[in-house]
């Protein structure tokens, strides 16, 4: 079965981000990381996201003090994620249901 990281790179998302997470956690597909990545955020993204790292071991919470620009921070992601694939998502968006599992079966192809 393949394994797959979803990587959330994320400033200052604390206005949509429960949304983004719930919609990920939500997947009929399980077997993933959601790995989220603060880029030293001043608002309250960390405390959002550490609520539901706290309750899921699939997610996996790191944060900078250092603000780096958007694809460096985005690669920055990409270097925290443990799997072969990686799924990149934005804090503002919402996954439709059967999204991974999606992605996953075109990739087993």
């Amino acid at each position: 079965m393949t394994k797959i990281s979803i990587a959330l790179p994320v400033y200052n998302g604390a206005n949509f981000i429960k949304e983004a997470i719930e919609s990920i956690l939500i997947q009929d597909y399980k077997d993933f990381e959601l790995v989220i990545v603060d880029n030293a955020s001043k608002d309250d993204t960390f405390a959002i996201a550490d609520s539901f790292a706290q309750k899921d071991n699939r997610v996996k919470l790191f944060s900078f003090e250092e603000h780096l620009g958007q694809v460096d921070n985005v690669n920055r992601a990409a270097r925290m994620c443990t799997n072969e694939w990686i799924h990149f998502f934005c804090h503002d968006d919402i996954m439709l249901q059967g999204c991974i599992k999606n992605v996953v079966e075109t990739i087993e192809k």
